[in-house]
């Protein structure tokens, strides 16, 4: 069985029909993860300015709570988007329930490439450093930091 090739045409006509039969469902979907997060940030703000271990854990915590809401989030749009796809009836308790199902791999798999970048930026950052230290040793960067043009 081979797939049908990808029409940009058809793909957008059929998000079209999908967010049309169940925009309010796809509204709610997103825009309440987006609205409990900018409610809370204003509530958090006053401690976040202090720079103690209070207001870390304060933004260690709100970090992580929107961390969780945006992957519940994404998992039940897709859900809902697979079901819609498919023509088969959409419901938001189910699209709910499906959060159960998807987060621990979303979690895991967005974990992951946050670790990988992560990496990838390290070795960048010690590279660049090498480089620049190499480039002192050698001598191409002779800087007279006494002068008053520096």
């Amino acid at each position: 069985m081979s797939t049908p090739p990808v029409i940009v045409h058809i793909i957008t006509s059929e998000s079209k029909r999908i967010i049309k039969q169940h925009s309010l469902h796809f509204r709610v979907l997103c825009v309440v993860p987006i609205t409990y997060s900018i409610f809370i940030y204003p509530i958090l703000k006053p401690q976040l300015l202090l720079l103690d271990q209070k207001s870390l854990i304060l933004t260690l915590s709100y970090t992580a709570y929107v961390f969780v809401l945006s992957l519940c989030a994404i998992s039940s749009i897709t859900y809902s988007v697979f079901k819609g796809f498919y023509g088969r009836p959409v419901k938001f308790v189910s699209a709910i329930k499906s959060v159960f199902n998807s987060f621990l791999p979303l979690f895991v798999t967005t974990s992951l490439c946050h670790i990988i970048l992560s990496g990838v930026l390290v070795i960048f950052a010690v590279f660049l450093f090498s480089v620049v230290k190499f480039a002192e040793v050698v001598g191409f960067d002779h800087h007279d930091y006494s002068s008053p043009y520096f």
